[in-house]
């Protein structure tokens, strides 16, 4: 796949967003500015997720990527249902502005994804400890603060002192 789809990334999220803030007007006429700004951040980090994944042929890293939000959104207590819709407004998005042969690859790794984000909790673990909770709230707090880098450097710091990447996503 092309190495540059992730450059569309902005065009493809605000056209994916613009669509999902149409189809819900009464949703967001009471929205405040920056809780707007961070839906479409959201859109934003899904499409550059899903560009990347394709653009590198890993299903797997996309899949990972949907593992972390649906245990970050469930935290948040954000609807499945509109993750899922998000996708496909964004693969809706590349058909339109990449191409076809570009968004039949999106739909078929949002079309895995979707299924990892409805599996039951009970599937998952209903309830677990996770020794991790404090820096996941405090990657969190980071994102929402507009501190991006910040917030990778906490993650890649916890991978080099020998958190196991798969620990994080719990």
């Amino acid at each position: 796949m092309n190495e540059k789809l992730t450059i569309r990334t902005n065009e493809i999220s605000t056209k994916a967003f613009d669509d999902f803030q149409k189809k819900h007007e009464n949703y967001f006429k009471d929205y405040l500015e920056e809780n707007i700004r961070k839906c479409l951040e959201d859109f934003e980090y899904h499409t550059l997720f899903l560009l990347n994944s394709i653009s590198l042929n890993s299903e797997a890293l996309f899949l990972d990527y949907c593992k972390w939000v649906r245990e970050v959104f469930l935290n948040l207590a954000i609807l499945i249902e509109s993750i899922v819709e998000s996708l496909n407004l964004i693969v809706e998005a590349i058909r339109e502005i990449v191409g076809l042969e570009v968004g039949k690859v999106a739909e078929r790794y949002v079309e895995l994804c979707i299924k990892e984000l409805k599996r039951k909790t009970s599937e998952i673990q209903e309830t677990y400890f996770n020794p991790l909770k404090t820096y996941l709230e405090e990657y969190i707090n980071l994102i929402f603060a507009g501190k991006r880098n910040e917030a990778f450097k906490m993650i890649v710091n916890l991978v080099s002192n020998g958190t196991d990447i798969s620990d994080i996503y719990k």
